[in-house]
């Protein structure tokens, strides 16, 4: 009857870590995009709002040399991924 007992405790706690990895797993695939969008907002704050503004629209920023590009334009919007990522590591897009 003892080793019933443990057998069953075993299924029980096996069942109950199964669970927890469920749990956490559904976890991380659901908070990743959040923490994505939040690092994204973070760096276009930090790198870009100065020169393009807070929606990209670059109003408010007459007064600067060189006007930086209108992210919502369909120049900017047809650029890759890269292209996007290597613009926003240097100091001027093209």
């Amino acid at each position: 009857m003892g080793t019933t007992f443990r057998a069953q405790t075993l299924e029980c706690v096996e069942g109950n870590v199964r669970v927890a990895i469920l749990i956490f797993g559904l976890g991380l695939i659901f908070a990743s995009p959040a923490s994505a969008a939040d690092e994204a907002e973070s760096m276009y704050k930090e790198r870009c709002m100065n020169c393009h503004g807070a929606s990209g629209d670059v109003n408010g920023h007459a007064q600067m040399k060189i006007k930086p590009e209108d992210l919502r334009s369909d120049t900017v919007q047809k650029k890759s991924d890269e292209e996007l990522y290597n613009a926003s590591l240097s100091e001027s897009s093209t």
